[in-house]
């Protein structure tokens, strides 16, 4: 029991002394360190104090400019290659000299061909003529108009026709010349016969005068009476 007592008494004893030696050595590092730091600090503010023309980050400029020579690890130097630059009468020679046939010509449609070809046309070929008959009455050339958006009745075959009463309507409509006309009204359910087919039609009444439409003015079938068919 005795021998144990002394044993961690030598132990303690031990570690005191190995504590203390410690401390003592980290104190003499951070000293070191610490008159480190300040020797630092000296210099750098030496440095500050001579003029930012001895600082090493100064760069200083290529005394040879620009290098030509490329030398290699070893000591070999490699030869400066130079462009040499053709004369132009040869640059236009070389041009000159590409075959035109080589590369195929590109010929690009036109979006609306027959705007440029309209005065060899003969004939609309939107525009066709068909018999029909209404009521009583026969039209050997009924006017098919495929850039019409509506069906159209000169006043006089209306007149002639003896229907009834027009439907009012408020649309005013464009004709070919530019100008501007309000129909006299509508006429709906209209029977037209084409060949042995009848179609129930609807009819803008127009008062379509000789000198604007022509004397050859007759009914106008445009594209709704085209889309019951």
């Amino acid at each position: 029991m005795k021998q144990l007592a002394t044993s961690n008494l030598e132990f303690q004893q031990s570690m005191s002394s190995n504590n203390m030696q410690f401390q003592q050595n980290m104190t003499a590092t951070i000293q070191d360190l610490k008159t480190q730091i300040g020797q630092l600090a000296n210099t750098v503010s030496q440095l500050q104090s001579a003029g930012s023309s001895n600082l090493p980050s100064q760069t200083i400029p290529n005394p040879r400019g620009n290098a030509s020579v490329v030398t290699l690890r070893s000591g070999k130097e490699l030869p400066h290659f130079t462009l040499q630059q053709l004369p132009r009468s040869t640059e236009a020679d070389s041009e000159s000299s590409v075959d035109p046939q080589s590369w195929p010509e590109t010929v690009i449609p036109l979006p609306f061909p027959s705007r440029t070809i309209s005065a060899r046309k003969p004939k609309d070929l939107g525009i066709f003529f068909v018999p029909c008959t209404i009521g009583d009455y026969t039209f050997a050339d009924a006017m098919l108009d495929l850039g019409a958006s509506i069906n159209v009745m000169p006043a006089s075959i209306y007149r002639s026709l003896n229907f009834g009463d027009l439907d009012p309507t408020r649309m005013t409509i464009q004709l070919a010349n530019k100008s501007i006309v309000q129909p006299l009204g509508v006429l709906e359910d209209v029977l037209v016969q084409v060949n042995e087919l009848i179609f129930l039609t609807d009819f803008y009444m127009l008062d379509m005068e000789d000198e604007t439409f022509g004397k050859e003015s007759t009914i106008i079938l445009g594209r709704p009476f085209l889309m019951k068919q």
